[in-house]
C-alpha cells in the first residue's frame, strides 16, 4: 500500500492500526516513545510477541488485544514484517494520526 504523510513523503508498507498510552508511548513489552508523523526504527529482525514494533490490521483487533491503550493510530510497517495473521510486528514504523475509537 502507498501512503502519503502528512509532510508529503510517499511511504509503501502494509497498513494497520496500534494502540498507545496518552503521551504515545507503547503499553506493553519495552516502553518505547513514539512521535505521530515520525518514523522509528529497530535494529534487529522482527519476532512476533518477542521484539519489534507490534500492530494489527484491523481496528477491532486492537481493541482486542491491546483494551488498555488510551488512543489508536494508524500505521504503516515500512520494514520487515512477522505475524500470526492477526497481530503483526515490524522492525520499521510510520505513527500517522489518531483514529476514533
Amino acid at each position: 500500500m502507498t501512503f502519503i504523510t502528512e509532510d508529503g513523503k510517499e511511504l509503501r508498507g502494509i497498513h494497520g492500526y496500534k494502540g498507545l498510552s496518552e503521551n504515545n508511548s507503547s503499553i506493553c513489552g519495552k516502553r518505547f516513545q513514539f512521535e505521530q508523523g515520525k518514523v522509528f526504527k529497530e535494529n534487529c529482525e522482527p519476532r512476533f510477541k518477542h521484539r519489534g514494533f507490534h500492530f494489527c490490521l484491523y481496528l477491532e483487533d486492537v481493541k482486542k488485544f491491546v483494551p488498555g491503550c488510551a488512543k489508536i493510530v494508524e500505521v504503516l510497517a515500512i520494514g520487515e514484517v512477522e505475524g500470526n495473521g492477526t497481530e503483526y510486528c515490524t522492525n520499521e514504523i510510520y505513527i500517522g494520526k489518531t483514529v476514533q475509537i
